[in-house]
């Protein structure tokens, strides 16, 4: 299984910045050029602790991945390790 696949913009903006996303920050986002979408991911999951992942779309374009380094859902900031 995919682990960066189970993971969202939102899930990625929480544990970079511990609080919930606005819509407008995610608007935003999703209407960028995908290089300032690459570099926006590449700072949140910097500040987050995550992976990134470089990707080839089927349109051709490169799609950074991300996920948490240790690829356990609970390792994310601010969840409970159980």
């Amino acid at each position: 299984m995919d682990i960066s696949r189970n993971y969202s913009f939102a899930d990625l903006y929480r544990a970079a910045f511990d609080k919930e996303p606005s819509k407008k920050e995610l608007l935003d986002l999703f209407s960028s050029p995908r290089e300032q979408i690459n570099a926006t991911v590449k700072t949140w999951a910097g500040r987050a602790g995550w992976q990134t992942e470089e990707r080839v779309g089927v349109d051709g374009q490169n799609y950074l991945a991300f996920f948490p380094k240790y690829n356990y859902p609970a390792r994310r900031r601010g969840a409970s390790k159980g």
